[in-house]
């Protein structure tokens, strides 16, 4: 396996989010403003076209405000996973240059079947104040046609809120809990397995109960997630079952026309992921037959 090659490559691929960030009190952002003893004001710069240009101030905070770079994460993540990828693989989310998605993940071709899964692990962070850095076990999903899925199906196994003080400790652990997050991959697996034993009847009524929050999930996207339901479930020639019923939410509210940004869509997917498990414990009242 040639290691060095395949983590220099996947760098390139990542180079865009890698860019030189760093935080300044804001009086020296802006030239000429006379800084007030009372303004403890950081601003978090963004040197995007590198650092001989003129940087963008992706956020305000305050003094406590401390920045987590997405290369301090990342670098430590693709050093471990390729010793555990053969074939290591990231899907790359950027929006605006302030909040971002990346997605590790195993690509396996002679092992797909008809409904593949393989471990992933995602990490979002964002320069914007909205989003905590933070890794997690996730699904990479490829179904009959050959489609790819990136599921948010775990849980947060690290996470650094920009206010905290004690991020730098944790950043060191990153890779040391690579292990957890794959072990985790087993259990979600059962999961699956699980929701795939679990027939759905009234489709559309189930989703409702499931994503009933519509400032959360869009309504609109439920009808979109009930043909996807009815179509894979042709494909593979079974019965609509919860498995599909949650792939299908995750896949409809991040290609459905919503007023969701991708930070909140990819929130909905693990929502409709907790309440679906949920839903199949009895946490959530199934919805009845029509007689």
């Amino acid at each position: 396996m040639e290691t060095s090659n395949n983590v220099s490559k996947l760098r390139r691929i990542l180079k865009d989010i890698l860019f030189p960030v760093e935080v300044v009190p804001f009086f020296q952002y802006v030239k000429g403003l006379k800084r007030l003893p009372s303004d403890r004001s950081m601003c978090v710069l963004a040197y995007t076209d590198g650092k001989e240009n003129k940087p963008e101030c992706t956020y305000i905070g305050g003094e406590k405000y401390v920045l987590v770079e997405n290369r301090e994460v990342i670098d430590p993540l693709l050093e471990v996973l390729t010793k555990h990828f053969k074939n290591l693989r990231v899907r790359v989310i950027n929006v605006d240059n302030e909040m971002f998605t990346v997605d590790f993940f195993n690509v396996a071709p002679d092992k797909r079947k008809n409904d593949y899964i393989a471990p992933a692990i995602r990490f979002v962070n964002s320069y914007n104040g909205k989003k905590p850095a933070s890794a997690s076990a996730a699904v990479y999903r490829v179904n009959k046609e050959g489609k790819e899925q990136f599921l948010a199906s775990g849980s947060k196994h690290y996470e650094f809120k920009h206010h905290s003080d004690n991020g730098a400790v944790q950043i060191t652990k990153i890779s040391e809990q690579v292990e957890e997050m794959l072990k985790e991959f087993t259990t979600i697996s059962e999961q699956v397995e699980r929701l795939k034993k679990i027939e759905v009847s009234e489709i559309g009524k189930t989703m409702e109960q499931i994503v009933p929050d519509a400032k959360k999930y869009p309504k609109k996207a439920i009808s979109t997630a009930i043909e996807l339901v009815s179509y894979e479930s042709m494909l593979l020639g079974s019965t609509p079952n919860l498995w599909l019923v949650y792939t299908a939410l995750a896949q409809a509210v991040k290609q459905n026309d919503s007023k969701l940004d991708q930070m909140q869509r990819e929130d909905a997917d693990a929502i409709a992921w907790e309440n679906t498990l949920n839903f199949a414990d009895g946490q959530i009242k199934p919805a009845k037959k029509k007689k």
